[in-house]
């Protein structure tokens, strides 16, 4: 369950260019990103979006990937000390759960209670920026998407914000209409695409742009 490709036949795609399995690889150590100009740590997340990226570029069928795609995230840090420190911090809080004693210790003080959860000023005022990096193929130019929450604590509120804008792509025959043909076990990406683009977008919630990294400003 390690690999990054666990949901998409345990291996990359025939013909997928070396260097770019090799940055496959989810990054576990902090580092100074040169596209943000920040620093970084690992991130808790990486685990399980990378499967689903995975998934998207291995089941993609119109070319948009490339043998050359390759996907990787980590969270951005205020500097070089906050980096090392929230790595670390990872790394002891995995190795305890590894174990029944210190396992049980952080279920009864650390880990949060059935039903415990952020205050309603939290979920109503909370915010995050995410930001996807990409550099191009053929010429080498980069690009930044960027998703922000807006009044919506992306853990809570956020989430379930998601997953009704994605569930209304799926039910209203509006929407339903722009959908792709086909089926199976697909990903947001290759299951509703641009229109769940537009729908967050339509929201109070969320914007997602797509700019030149020039022209993008980094928050955070």
């Amino acid at each position: 369950m390690g690999s990054p490709f666990f949901l998409s036949g345990g291996d990359p795609k025939p013909g997928t260019d070396v260097d770019a399995k090799a940055r496959w690889k989810t990054q576990s150590g902090y580092k100074f990103d040169e596209d943000t100009k920040k620093w970084t740590m690992p991130s808790v997340m990486a685990g399980i979006n990378t499967k689903v990226v995975a998934r998207s570029w291995a089941i993609d069928t119109a070319g948009v990937y490339g043998p050359k795609f390759a996907y990787d995230e980590s969270d951005l840090c205020s500097g070089r000390v906050a980096a090392a420190s929230g790595t670390a911090l990872i790394g002891l809080f995995g190795a305890m759960l590894m174990f029944p004693p210190t396992r049980w210790l952080l279920r009864e003080y650390v880990l949060p209670k059935p039903g415990d959860g952020p205050s309603e000023q939290l979920r109503e005022g909370g915010y995050a920026n995410i930001y996807v990096v990409g550099t191009g193929g053929k010429n080498g130019d980069k690009a930044a998407a960027h998703m922000e929450f807006n009044g919506a604590d992306p853990g809570y509120k956020g989430t379930a914000a998601l997953a009704v804008e994605a569930a209304l792509c799926m039910a209203l025959p509006s929407e339903k209409a722009k959908l792709a043909p086909g089926g199976g076990c697909l990903t947001p990406a290759t299951a509703l695409g641009q229109t769940l683009v537009d729908r967050m977008n339509g929201s109070e919630n969320f914007r997602f742009t797509v700019k030149p990294l020039e022209d993008t400003v980094i928050k955070g």
